[in-house]
């Protein structure tokens, strides 16, 4: 993730640098009509403190994404809950009616997210973005509680 977010800095700006990476990024929200204030990207992995990303953006972004000729191939990207990749345990053995939730999760010291897209068996698509930031607990404790609310997100009519 980070050589991408250098390399798009090279690209469109002429050095790889974190600087001009964020800057393409920031560009193409605001391309998208997507508002960007209070939002910050400083690294291209997501492992910095000094992102800032608020859920109600990352819904904006999840539903611009879902508009565009690559979305299919975005989704392969992403893994499926209850069979796939890092959120193959999450909501395994529940019963979703034939519905899809993809999932991206992120974790760090107090912080711990999940958002993405569940499709249902008509092929609806709904964006979701879940995040806990200062918690106190530990992230598993706070993964159980998260996962409550994507189950009800998932059981939506």
């Amino acid at each position: 993730a980070e050589c991408v977010f250098k390399y798009l800095g090279l690209k469109w700006y002429g050095k790889g640098n974190f600087t001009n990476g964020s800057k393409v990024l920031m560009d193409y929200f605001k391309a998208h009509h997507l508002e960007t204030s209070g939002i910050r990207i400083v690294d291209g992995c997501g492992l910095s403190r000094m992102n800032k990303m608020t859920s109600d953006f990352t819904c904006r972004f999840l539903y611009e994404l879902s508009k565009t000729s690559y979305y299919k191939d975005f989704l392969k990207t992403m893994a499926v809950a209850g069979r796939s990749g890092t959120a193959r345990k999450l909501l395994a053995n529940v019963p979703l009616n034939g519905r899809l939730v993809y999932v991206k999760s992120g974790t760090m010291d107090g912080i711990k997210a999940f958002c993405g897209y569940v499709v249902s068996p008509k092929g609806d698509h709904l964006c979701y973005c879940i995040m806990s930031n200062d918690h106190e607990c530990s992230n598993s404790v706070i993964s159980k509680q998260l996962e409550q609310v994507l189950l009800k997100i998932a059981q939506l009519k």
